[in-house]
């Protein structure tokens, strides 16, 4: 792999009402499916032209990546799917602030508490990286359609350095990133 798109899907129900949505599988709002639409029209993914093209099995992926790259086959994997959150899914941080679980959850450094029904932050990082590493096997470059999360974990994997939170490295819905990395270098598309 000597080049990598990472999108973040389209805008959800999920997005608007601020829920977890982990691996609920709902789909884009029509409000989203248009800002796709409006981001070709304007020419954001002009020029993309990835030689493989993977995505998250979960439907808002699924959707993203037919709107952006209709003549594509995409190769759906669950290693880039958002984070599991369990019984927390479907739920707002207003919801479930008074929530114990919640609060073990958000405190845990070490990322190793597991939402309810769910996954630990380990767990997730560990399933997400251990599917970005096997992206070295493709030749040519790649467009990988997935979740907030993932996007996350891996520019944060790719540039430590840079020392980001979350919500720094999450690009908005429709949105993400090009990597070189033949020269360890990224920009915002």
């Amino acid at each position: 792999m000597t080049e990598l798109y990472l999108i973040r899907h389209g805008q959800t129900l999920d997005n608007v009402y601020h829920r977890y949505g982990g691996w609920r599988d709902g789909g884009l709002t029509e409000e989203g499916a248009q800002e796709l639409y409006r981001l070709m029209e304007e020419g954001v993914y002009e020029g993309i032209e990835p030689d493989h093209f993977l995505s998250s099995d979960l439907k808002r992926a699924t959707e993203t990546a037919d709107i952006l790259f209709p003549e594509a086959a995409f190769l759906q994997t669950p290693a880039f799917r958002e984070m599991g959150f369990g019984e927390f899914e479907g739920f707002t941080y207003e919801e479930l602030k008074d929530d114990e679980r919640y609060r073990l959850w958000l405190g845990d450094e070490e990322g190793n508490y597991l939402t309810p029904g769910g996954e630990s932050n380990q767990g997730f990082r560990h399933r997400v990286l251990h599917g970005f590493q096997r992206l070295y096997e493709l030749e040519g470059s790649v467009a990988l359609v997935c979740h907030g999360g993932v996007v996350y974990e891996i520019m944060r994997y790719l540039f430590p350095e840079e020392n980001k939170s979350m919500f720094e490295w999450q690009p908005q819905n429709g949105r993400g990133y090009r990597v070189r990395l033949s020269t360890l270098t990224y920009e915002a598309i």
